[in-house]
């Protein structure tokens, strides 16, 4: 068995590969800020009862602490190594468009990977989490680029924090002009991600001649899923579908 996790800035998602296929599906959210609930702690409440991986596979954009921290707990557990996974220059059937492949955030890189395989058409990934990405391939495996900007919920965040009448928005978003200042942040938040997806997708078909599938993954592939007009299909664990082809065969 292979313990595949993809970290987050806030969110921890890991799954158990065995011959290619995920089971065992978990999450949760943590906050590296918070002294009083150590990482340590919320991976001996998710993974203390895990059965000994082979190996133990990881995405991790939360930074070195983290990554080190969870190398602590897999070491005073299982006696082992982690393997952080690194975007590389090509891979997998996908050629990456970054001049310095390597700085390309490892979860896009697998989530690509993953997009490749599954579709083998042009794609525009979307990845909701903390922050939003998009990225485009072609059919050919070939990386177009991306973009990246606050999600949803960060957007509303900041308002809240950073104006001083308007405050915490808690309305769901929705595609209208707002009677009220929470759902009025919360439409603007809406409108902001669908208005970069779509014009991306846009852009895409009269580069490519098609119109690129859509994928939404992450933390808020269902918000995003219920604001796009355009049809979508969701693959919550794009990344750890990712993880399981790197580590299935060589590059």
């Amino acid at each position: 068995m292979i313990l595949c996790v993809d970290i987050g800035n806030t969110r921890i998602k890991w799954a158990c590969a065995n011959e290619g296929s995920l089971h065992g599906h978990g999450q949760a959210r943590y906050d590296q800020r918070d002294e009083n609930v150590p990482l340590t702690s919320v991976l001996d409440e998710l993974w203390a009862r895990l059965t000994k991986p082979k190996r133990v596979l990881i995405v991790n954009v939360a930074g070195a602490d983290v990554a080190q921290r969870i190398q602590s707990w897999v070491a005073a557990r299982w006696a082992m190594e982690i393997e952080l996974v690194r975007s590389v220059a090509a891979g997998w059937g996908v050629t990456n468009a970054y001049t310095m492949p390597d700085a390309l955030g490892a979860d896009r890189w697998a989530a690509l990977v993953a997009a490749h395989r599954r579709y083998r058409s042009p794609v525009c990934v979307v990845d909701g989490g903390t922050a939003l990405t998009v990225d485009a391939l072609g059919a050919d495996g070939v990386h177009l680029g991306g973009l990246i900007l606050p999600g949803v919920s960060l957007m509303r965040r900041a308002l809240g924090e950073h104006t001083w009448a308007i405050g915490q928005s808690a309305g769901l978003p929705r595609l209208e002009l707002a009677t009220n200042t929470s759902d009025a942040v919360a439409a603007g938040a809406a409108y902001a991600v669908v208005a970069t997806i779509e014009k991306v997708l846009g852009e895409l078909e009269n580069r490519l001649g098609e119109t690129p599938r859509c994928v939404l993954t992450g933390g808020d592939g269902a918000l995003l899923q219920g604001v796009l007009r355009t049809r979508c299909d969701r693959q919550d664990d794009l990344v750890l579908q990712g993880l399981v082809i790197m580590a299935g065969s060589d590059s």
